[in-house]
């Protein structure tokens, strides 16, 4: 069972709540340890000066008794009276000091017999100087008895201060120990609660992600709502497994004439009898086990009136809550279908248009140019000069009417979508339309062809563009001393871009936009001949192929005409 975030925060709350305390619990144990040891401490100096006192008086009564036993003066016997005194109320004070110790009691009552057996000793021979004189007092003193219990005394008084001396290093050594724990357990509790702090900051901020990704990811649900629903297209989700719709949007109803969604979630499209083509289903399945996208699937369907209509729709194959399904998406293509059935039938006509050009203009075409070739032949020498000038013309006029109609043709069939392409090899292209050219030209040309990248294309129609622009290039440089031409290619972006330079006449760039008209020509018939549909022609191929044509010149000093394919051509 997961718990919320501040039923998780109260929990680590408590836990840092917990060592808090223990930590307070543990300086409080460890400050009353070392006011224990403290007390401990002065204890056993007090007992160490206690027993220093009783050795200081014991030491001040051998020296009262021996200033009296050496002079006789009285006067040396206050200190051992002050000493006498002194020497009892110590023993008593350290027999109080050291009552929670059997054996240092022990040793006190050794202490206070040999101390009362010193006292005893030296009044006895003070007494004897008293009464016998200083000779029979100087035998006692010399006797050594004195000085034996002194050092019994002595050694006691160090036994007892080694005893605490002792006590005060075991306690001293527990103190130390106990400080030592104390620290390690400080901070042991202190990284704990540390570590449950920024466990409790990791938590809030992962709940703040989370709480920013719910609020992102409702603002992306809601938008995805809003375009699912509000959008102009016809969006449809459905099953995999059973083709059984799980939801649509506003535009499928409408498209498809129903009034609510109840009418159709749960139900597939043969059940809703708007699919016309029963076996569509099966080609969209086997075009998914391929790609998991279809673009442009034109399909015919009916409406729940019955009315018939034409869809473009774009099927994607995706997962929903672990489930596969298909996202469609449909726009209404029924007036296009309209529009391209009309169009069609304009491009029948203009084909009959075509072929009544073709056929209907060149018999009195023909006709005009057989009979004007009889007259120049049969009766020449019986026209005059003007009579064969007009003849002249009348069969060059026919020739060009000819080449005309041959271009219009050939213009009016590019508008045919363009057939198979396939890779070409367009140095092997370039060479030919080179070739075919010099065949029909005799002045000096210069060709420089530098590398030709291969490109995809219908390669009889990029032949023609290749024929047309070297044809221009030659034509428009025939009044230079030596033609030179140059041919290449380069990349560019996702195209590859050709170009043909030539030194020629070039033209001027303010009539750029009249270039690539049809009929449109920049020089005069007398200077260059021409129909003026070359470079119309030329644009229509590369534009066919999904590339563009453009050309930079400069009047007098030639010209350069680019084109580019795309790399891949679709």
């Amino acid at each position: 069972m997961k718990l919320s975030l501040e039923k998780r925060t109260i929990f680590f709350l408590f836990v840092a709540v917990i060592a808090l305390i223990s930590i307070v619990v543990i300086f409080y144990y460890n400050d009353q340890k070392v006011k224990s040891t403290n007390d401990w401490v002065e204890h056993t100096q007090e007992v160490l000066r206690k027993n220093d006192n009783i050795f200081l008086d014991i030491l001040n009564i051998e020296t009262g008794s021996r200033g009296y036993l050496l002079t006789g003066n009285e006067a040396f016997l206050s200190p051992f009276n002050a000493a006498v005194a002194a020497i009892n109320r110590n023993l008593s004070e350290l027999t109080v000091l050291t009552k929670d110790n059997p054996n240092q009691q022990l040793r006190i009552d050794s202490l206070k017999k040999m101390a009362q057996e010193r006292l005893v000793f030296t009044k006895y021979t003070i007494d004897v100087r008293k009464q016998s004189g200083l000779n029979e007092a100087a035998k006692l003193v010399a006797s050594g008895k004195g000085k034996i219990l002194t050092d019994k005394i002595r050694n006691t008084i160090a036994d007892i201060n080694s005893e605490e001396f002792h006590l005060l290093k075991l306690r001293k050594k527990e103190n130390g120990d106990s400080n030592t724990n104390s620290q390690l357990i400080f901070l042991l509790l202190l990284v704990f609660v540390a570590i449950i702090l920024v466990l409790i900051m990791v938590i809030i901020k992962n709940q703040k992600t989370k709480n920013k990704f719910a609020e992102e990811l409702k603002k992306s649900s809601d938008l995805f709502s809003n375009l699912f629903n509000h959008n102009p297209a016809s969006i449809a989700i459905s099953s995999v497994s059973d083709n059984k719709l799980i939801n649509v949007n506003d535009s499928f109803l409408l498209l498809f004439g129903f009034s609510s969604k109840e009418e159709v979630i749960g139900k597939t499209a043969v059940e809703l009898n708007i699919v016309v083509n029963s076996n569509q289903g099966k080609e969209v399945a086997q075009l998914l086990k391929e790609k998991v996208l279809i673009k442009d699937l034109e399909s015919n369907i009916q409406t729940k009136q019955g009315e018939s209509k034409w869809i473009s729709a774009s099927v994607l194959l995706l997962e929903v809550d672990n489930t596969p399904c298909l996202f469609s998406v449909s726009i209404d293509i029924t007036d296009r279908k309209k529009a391209e059935e009309q169009l069609i039938a304009v491009n029948k006509e203009l084909e009959a248009f075509s072929y009544s050009v073709s056929h209907d203009l060149r018999a009195p075409l023909r006709a005009i140019n057989g009979y004007a070739k009889i007259l120049q032949e049969d009766f020449s020498e019986k026209l005059d000069e003007d009579g064969i000038s007009s003849l002249n013309a009348i069969l060059k006029n026919s020739r060009k009417m000819g080449e005309l109609i041959d271009d219009l043709l050939a213009f009016s069939r590019l508008g045919r979508k363009i057939g198979k392409t396939s890779e070409i090899n367009m140095t092997s292209l370039v060479k030919s339309a080179k070739e075919e050219e010099l065949i029909q030209n005799s002045h000096e040309i210069e060709f420089v062809i530098k590398e030709l990248l291969p490109a995809n294309g219908e390669q009889v129609l990029i032949k023609q563009v290749w024929v047309n622009l070297i044809s221009n290039a030659v034509k428009y440089s025939k009044h230079k001393p030596k033609t030179i031409i140059e041919i290449g290619s380069y990349f560019k972006d996702n195209y590859v871009v050709y170009y043909i330079k030539d030194n020629g006449a070039g033209f001027d760039m303010q009539y750029y936009d009249k270039l690539f008209g049809v009929f449109q020509r920049l020089h005069s018939q007398e200077e260059f001949e021409g129909t003026g549909i070359g470079l119309a022609i030329v644009q229509k191929i590369v534009n066919r192929h999904n590339g563009s044509v453009w050309a930079e010149s400069k009047l007098n000093e030639g010209s350069c005409f680019y084109f580019s394919l795309p790399i891949t051509n679709s």
